[in-house]
């Protein structure tokens, strides 16, 4: 991300930045162009991001339509509402997949968002308080930031992600998204990248996610040295260069028995995985037998234009769905 000039506007803050898959569409009559009139708040918002934020690549303008901004990247459709209310969706821009939807943090309470020159969504807070930005970034992501007056404000912020979708937490920081579509299968959505904080000088700061149910919680720990504003950001993508469908022990014992489940999953899952479950069916009913016999389940793993697997898993996996 190109660097921007440092600015003595911003007052003293919080920006928690939330990282999701989602792209760039071309310009066209209603996109929203740099330049676009925004408050000096919005800008100063913008430049705080791009002063401390890691680079991560460039912040897109999408296009206007109706009360939101939409983009296109790497395969991923974003769409970023103006009413701070409403959830920031994500969908798949090549099979039809299940969505994944985000909401700005719950910490926060804004009005509507404003377009700044760069791309980015500002939504200013209400009679002072956490701010919340968007950022739709070029390599498919979207980063979700909220900005905070001070250090008595909140230091963590909450994210959720859509109807039947579990946060996985992973070993090295990450958080897996996984839905169920039917009973007894479950398809990864999305995922979370590890988080990471800064404060306003560029220091690193201690942060981690804390899944509460079905939502992750993202806290920043900060010191009597930290300068404010402080940077913090999880990086949310929406699985599309490869899927994994995971079954529970009911439906590996099933797949073990005959093709036939096949046929149930291919009406829930997305159309090409759907037709490669098909042509791996017979492989997949024999190793489901052998992994069944040895207390662990069955997943497979499509990935586009790439060989595709059946795995066995177990454990925590999935959320500890093999049970």
């Amino acid at each position: 991300m190109p660097a921007r000039p440092a600015t003595s506007v911003v007052a003293v803050g919080l920006s928690t930045a939330l990282l999701l898959s989602v792209g760039a569409t071309s310009a066209s009559a209603g996109a929203v162009r740099p330049g676009h009139p925004a408050p000096d708040r919005t800008e100063a918002t913008a430049d705080l991001i791009a002063d401390v934020a890691p680079d991560q690549g460039r912040v897109l303008s999408g296009t206007r339509q109706d009360a939101t901004v939409v983009a296109r990247a790497a395969s991923v459709d974003a769409t970023v509402p103006l009413d701070a209310d409403r959830l920031v969706l994500l969908e798949s821009a090549s099979e039809p997949s299940p969505a994944l939807e985000v909401s700005l943090p719950a910490e926060v309470t804004t009005g509507d968002g404003e377009v700044a020159s760069d791309g980015t969504i500002v939504y200013p807070a209400v009679d002072g308080g956490a701010h919340a930005a968007v950022q739709v970034l070029d390599d498919g992501s979207v980063r979700i930031q909220t900005i905070t007056p001070g250090p008595d404000d909140p230091h963590e912020f909450t994210y959720a992600f859509g109807d039947g979708v579990t946060p996985v937490p992973g070993p090295d920081g990450t958080v897996e998204l996984v839905q169920e579509v039917a009973p007894g299968v479950a398809v990864t959505v999305g995922e979370v990248g590890a988080p990471w904080a800064t404060d306003a000088d560029g220091a690193p700061l201690s942060t981690a996610y804390t899944v509460r149910g079905d939502t992750i919680v993202q806290t920043i720990t900060t010191g009597p040295g930290t300068t404010y504003p402080v940077v913090a950001d999880p990086k949310v993508t929406k699985t599309w260069w490869n899927t994994t469908v995971y079954f529970n022990r009911n439906e590996t014992r099933r797949l073990a028995d005959g093709a036939q489940v096949v046929a149930l999953v291919g009406g829930l899952v997305p159309h090409a995985v759907a037709k490669a479950i098909g042509a791996m069916a017979q492989a997949g009913s024999l190793y489901a037998r052998l992994w069944y016999n040895e207390g662990r389940c069955i997943k497979f793993v499509y990935y586009v234009d790439r060989v595709n697997v059946w795995q066995p898993y177990a454990g925590s996996e999935a959320g500890r769905y093999c049970r």
